[in-house]
């Protein structure tokens, strides 16, 4: 009895303890999730921007942070947020102004900034509401989006969304890592004791992305990975599929031509070993115009990854039997002329022998 006793009270020692340790742990973390971001002290944290999408009827901004003094933005992220895009395109112009502050740099404003409120604007005599948001053509770019309402939650119903502004001079840092405190070379003999503590807790881009900021949900991150494999080609995109095309047709004409120079022993040899793996001369056709066909559909798709990659790999086969083609002609040509040359000279011996 005495013994079980003591064991009774053993295990009631030990739930107590868990029940402690359990409440105290959920009180840390409600006082951090909590807390102000004014009392985070920043120096330990970086962000990184990742894209901007429509999602819930507002253009946001997904980014993660990083902690412990992951400043490389290296590992696991401590997680994957958004908030909406003119709040964050705010605070990372806040962090620019205090930088040129600290640099000693004259800060001017962008022309984005005019744009981060929701405001009324005259469009071929059409009243239109504009603000920043996510650009169409690409889940890395902004641009100045109009709308129907004095929300700015309805994307207006034209023939372009998009109001003819120029952002090429601002761009927010996506796919970087930034540090939420960045240091400079500053006179101390300018400033107070107190500049370095102060400092690093001083981040005008993190600490309005953070108090700003929403989870990334699964439904966020889905819709986050169909914006991305489906992002419009740009000019340069364009540009770069046209010249890959003319070099694949190019290289497609040459195999043509240099296959009809071929010697019969390896036009036969070629064909032998195609026999031999169970392949055809059609079955060769007939993939490379499945190839051609199936990126042509993911170009139209918009699946930018998975076009470039079958494209590259396409005019990078063709290319390598392309030199080949032209190193076994090469090493053939000088064999065939000797060749020639012994079997008219043999001719020649026999018939000044005969006329002996």
């Amino acid at each position: 009895m005495r013994l079980l006793h003591y064991s009774i009270k053993l295990l009631l020692c030990i739930l107590l303890f868990i029940c402690k340790s359990h409440i105290i742990v959920c009180v840390a973390e409600d006082s951090t999730s909590s807390s102000s971001s004014d009392s985070i002290v920043w120096d330990n944290y970086a962000i990184s921007p990742r894209k901007c999408i429509y999602y819930n009827n507002q253009d946001i901004v997904l980014f993660s942070m990083f902690d412990n003094g992951n400043t490389v933005c290296n590992g696991k992220a401590a997680g994957m947020y958004f908030a909406d895009a003119p709040t964050f395109v705010a605070s990372y112009l806040a962090q620019l102004q205090q930088d040129a502050q600290y640099t000693g740099n004259s800060y001017q404003e962008p022309v984005a900034a005019s744009y981060l409120t929701c405001s009324l604007y005259k469009i071929n005599g059409q009243k239109y509401y504009a603000r920043l948001g996510c650009s169409p053509s690409s889940v890395h770019g902004l641009a100045v989006n109009i709308y129907s309402d004095n929300t700015c939650s309805t994307r207006a119903s034209t023939s372009g969304d998009i109001m003819n502004v120029d952002l090429s001079g601002f761009s927010i840092p996506f796919r970087t890592c930034e540090s939420c405190v960045n240091w400079f070379d500053v006179d101390d003999q300018n400033i107070d004791d107190q500049f370095y503590n102060k400092h690093k807790m001083e981040s005008p881009m993190c600490s309005a992305a953070w108090t700003a900021r929403q989870e990334c949900t699964d439904q966020c991150k889905k819709i986050s990975q169909d914006a991305m494999t489906k992002e419009d080609w740009t000019t340069t995109d364009k540009f770069i599929l046209g010249f890959l095309s003319l070099f694949g047709i190019i290289l497609i004409v040459g195999i043509i031509m240099q296959r009809q120079l071929m010697s019969k022993k390896d036009a036969l040899m070629e064909e032998a070993a195609m026999t031999v793996a169970g392949i055809r001369k059609i079955h060769v056709v007939g993939l490379m115009v499945l190839f051609i066909i199936i990126i042509l559909i993911f170009g139209l798709l918009k699946m930018k990854a998975v076009t470039w990659s079958m494209m590259l790999l396409t005019i990078l086969v063709l290319f390598l039997y392309m030199v080949k083609l032209l190193v076994s002609g090469a090493t053939e040509d000088p064999t065939i002329g000797m060749s020639n040359t012994s079997d008219e000279y043999s001719e020649f011996s026999a018939s000044n022998r005969s006329i002996a």
